[in-house]
């Protein structure tokens, strides 16, 4: 068989196939030459008969183009997300959802008190009541008093917030009041600041203002590396699902 086209330029083209010598359906592929042009156009379908009797049935004529439209945007990582060497390489670890023998301590929850560690101040924030029900009060009074606090100790060199994931319970308003507060603190002190969100739909680490964002999914584990004091960035993440 072979098929005869006409290419942008109006000029023929014409592939031929193989010599059939089967019996039954066979999908057969033609490749067009690199010098037919797009958009092509089918002129003719024909084939040479055989010395013996035979017949030839088309069932479907398709082809297979490159997609079309803008090309997809590729991923780009943040710098803080690293392998299992970049991580292991910080002065200290925690994990999170899940235990790593590695690690300091695990995060299973946003309802653990304020603690310091190794100069990290991790301060909850309890998603489970609405903004408008009273939960932003509560969450911005929480917040503003440990950003007080990690102000005012030296050893303290950053603040990590650790909420749960809840879209439907913070609203956009107490949101941006977050990561503005993070985001003055980061500038007027010098200090380092990241929002960690615990049990979200997928791993993502971003950044805004300075200051980090990781979000850990509910499956597998999440191991950070943390040097609170380090000239570049101060956490190193890894995800493992």
């Amino acid at each position: 068989p072979a098929v005869a086209l006409a290419d942008a330029d109006g000029a023929a083209v014409e592939v031929a196939g193989p010599v059939v010598d089967w019996s039954g359906w066979r999908q057969v592929t033609l490749a067009l030459p690199a010098t037919a042009r797009p958009p092509l156009t089918v002129t003719r379908l024909s084939a040479v008969g055989g010395a013996g009797p035979g017949r030839l049935a088309l069932d479907t004529l398709g082809a297979l183009t490159p997609p079309t439209g803008p090309a997809a945007a590729p991923v780009v990582l943040d710098p803080i997300v690293a392998g299992e060497t970049g991580v292991r390489a910080r002065p200290w670890r925690f994990a999170v959802g899940e235990g790593d023998p590695g690690a300091d301590f695990v995060l299973t929850g946003a309802d653990r008190p304020a603690f310091v560690h190794r100069g990290v101040r991790f301060v909850a924030l309890d998603t489970a009541v609405p903004t408008l029900a009273g939960g932003g009060l509560s969450r911005m009074r929480a917040l503003r008093e440990a950003l007080a606090a990690a102000a005012r100790e030296p050893a303290t060199g950053a603040l990590a917030v650790v909420r749960t994931y809840a879209p439907g319970t913070v609203d956009a308003k107490e949101s941006a009041l977050t990561d503005r507060l993070l985001a003055e603190f980061r500038r007027t002190t010098g200090k380092r600041a990241a929002v960690l969100t615990l049990a979200a739909p997928e791993f993502a680490a971003t950044r805004s203002e300075g200051v980090l964002s990781v979000a850990a999914p509910r499956t597998g584990r999440t191991l950070v590396g943390v040097d609170a004091f380090a000239p570049g960035d101060w956490l190193a993440v890894r995800h493992l699902s």
